[in-house]
């Protein structure tokens, strides 16, 4: 079986503060979000998320919210998000989503609030360019 990863890297034209303390908070999900996720080439199921880079007292933040299409590739989606990097002026920032919200269906996720994770990366000056790489790795099916 193949897997085809589809994502949908959308650059932000810069971040804003998003006022949240310590390593993690909650912010909601709005229309400027990106979106990404994974996508099986032999089913209609996968796993869709949003995806934001926010800027909190000079460090920067991903925030993520997501749900399963489907019920039976699961483990493999968590497996092949664990390879999704999140780049910001062409430097990785963070991989993964484990962190991500979890929601039912679309019509929660927009409804919903994003969890926010430090990167330990400091905020470039100037504009930002935000992009999310699939990053090889294997997917036991």
């Amino acid at each position: 079986m193949t897997a085809a990863i589809a994502v949908l890297g959308f650059g932000l034209a810069g971040c804003e503060d998003a006022g949240g303390t310590g390593g993690t908070f909650a912010a909601p999900v709005t229309r400027d979000y990106g979106v990404a996720g994974v996508n099986w080439a032999d089913r209609r199921e996968g796993y869709t998320y949003v995806y934001k880079v926010v800027d909190v007292d000079g460090e920067l933040y991903v925030c993520g919210a997501g749900f399963h299409e489907g019920q039976t590739r699961r483990k493999a989606n968590r497996q092949a998000l664990r390879a999704h990097a999140f780049v910001v002026n062409g430097e990785t920032v963070l991989v993964g989503t484990a962190h991500f919200a979890e929601y039912a269906d679309e019509e929660a996720l927009v409804a919903g609030t994003a969890n926010c994770r430090a990167t330990g990366k400091p905020t470039p000056s100037g504009p930002l360019t935000v992009e999310v790489e699939a990053l090889r790795s294997r997917v036991m099916l």
